[in-house]
């Protein structure tokens, strides 16, 4: 299955947090370089495989950015950055256009 999920990144050693522009291929087009998108095909992405529902999606991508050092999946290798934080803001299963979804720098 097929899921379309949005994510913004936050610089957390400001007070309040401020959001941090994303730089690469997968900025959400209208969200002034805030927001970043992505399609996540569990039949073909080994770590999201055994994710079976939207809130295992969500849960996997927050854990990938905030909790694992992705170069290194296995624990004990697990890397804390405290010096920002992904969040989710949309999770749904990808649909229709979603599917085609063509981002800037692709």
């Amino acid at each position: 299955m097929r899921y379309r999920v949005t994510t913004a990144c936050f610089d957390v050693t400001k007070n309040p947090p401020e959001p941090v522009q994303v730089t690469g291929g997968n900025v959400l087009e209208g969200s002034n370089h805030l927001l970043s998108v992505e399609i996540i095909d569990t039949e073909t992405n080994e770590i999201f495989e055994s994710c079976e529902d939207v809130n295992h999606i969500e849960d996997t991508v927050l854990e990938f950015w905030n909790r694992l050092n992705p170069s290194c999946i296995d624990p004990p290798h697990y890397t804390h950055n405290p010096n920002s934080k992904v969040v989710v803001v949309d999770c749904r299963p990808a649909t229709g256009k979603d599917l085609t979804l063509t981002l800037p720098g692709d």
